[in-house]
């Protein structure tokens, strides 16, 4: 997998208001950690409270670790018996104090587990988290954060009360495992439009690479027996469409710009072309895509460039 460790603040992001953890949640979290995903957890919550509120999670069973945060003194404990670490700070310091102690401590956690900083994914929605956020190889806010953590982070994923840590591992975490269903569900989604009409397939899914293919057959060819050129811009323009979907945030819609393509060689009728779409920059409101159509036995027939914008949903 290429994320190695999950740091969660519980009560932003895990605990309800009658102190339970949702099932979801719960499943999801127990999952990464047995595929061998090491789960460390921020509580504000005191020793006892703490580890009855994390109970379900059976962070002693995997290895996990909880940092908490109380107005005791601060101590660093290791408890190697039930291989759990506690780490105290204390509550009444300014928030980015605490966060970037907590950083400290990070750092030193990813250097015993041998975990680098771009295999992490922090996940918050106080000015505690801020810190960690920025620091994570992906940064988290939940959707109920304020506009200045949201900013900070390379990603918002739902609501604490609609299981937002689920779906965050459902979408980053799992994402190897469940590209199979995602190309299915696509697939499937684009039955009866002119994506299905082209007979345009989705191959396979990948973070910043997505492949699809394309017969030539009387349906994408021009009168002559070649592919026809707006054919392959549309078969472009959806595999760098799905890339983008792929790619943006929580509460926000991708949707296409601007689409360039130079034809430089023909395929005929009876072949098959295969897109390969690589994105050359993904920023906050537009993303560019650069997509190479070539045969099966790797001519290039079009390259073609894709801009689509990202917008918030309204």
């Amino acid at each position: 997998m290429k994320y190695k460790l999950l740091l969660l603040q519980a009560e932003e992001t895990l605990i309800q208001l009658d102190g339970s953890i949702s099932p979801e949640d719960v499943a999801a979290l127990l999952d990464i950690q047995k595929k061998g995903v090491r789960l460390a957890v921020i509580t504000f919550s005191a020793d006892t409270v703490s580890k009855n509120l994390l109970a379900p999670l059976q962070l002693i069973r995997h290895e996990g670790f909880v940092l908490r945060c109380s107005n005791h003194k601060n101590v660093t404990e290791e408890l190697t018996k039930d291989n759990l670490i506690l780490n105290d700070y204390c509550a009444s310091k300014d928030a980015m104090q605490v966060g970037q102690k907590l950083v400290k401590d990070v750092k030193q956690l990813l250097f015993n587990l041998m975990v680098k900083r771009s295999e992490m994914v922090a996940v918050g929605s106080s000015y505690t988290s801020i810190p960690i956020i920025e620091y994570a190889g992906l940064g988290v806010a939940m959707a109920d954060a304020s506009e200045q953590i949201k900013a900070c982070s390379d990603y918002i994923t739902l609501g604490k009360n609609k299981n937002g840590v689920a779906h965050l591992i459902e979408k980053f975490i799992l994402r190897d495992e469940i590209t199979k269903k995602n190309i299915d569900d696509f697939n499937r989604e684009m039955e009866n439009s002119m994506v299905s009409n082209l007979g345009i397939k989705i191959v396979s899914i990948n973070p910043n690479r997505i492949e699809g293919s394309m017969p030539v057959d009387k349906r994408t060819c021009q009168p002559y027996g070649v592919v026809a050129g707006g054919a392959s811009l549309a078969f472009a323009e959806t595999i760098a469409g799905l890339g983008s979907r792929y790619l943006i945030r929580g509460g926000e819609i991708a949707v296409g710009m601007q689409v360039s393509g130079n034809h430089v060689s023909s395929a005929l009728v009876g072949e098959t072309l295969r897109g390969i779409a690589t994105i050359l920059h993904q920023g906050r409101s537009s993303h560019v895509w650069n997509v190479d159509i070539v045969t099966d036995t790797g001519k290039l027939v079009s390259t073609v460039r894709v801009v689509n914008s990202i917008l918030k949903k309204r």
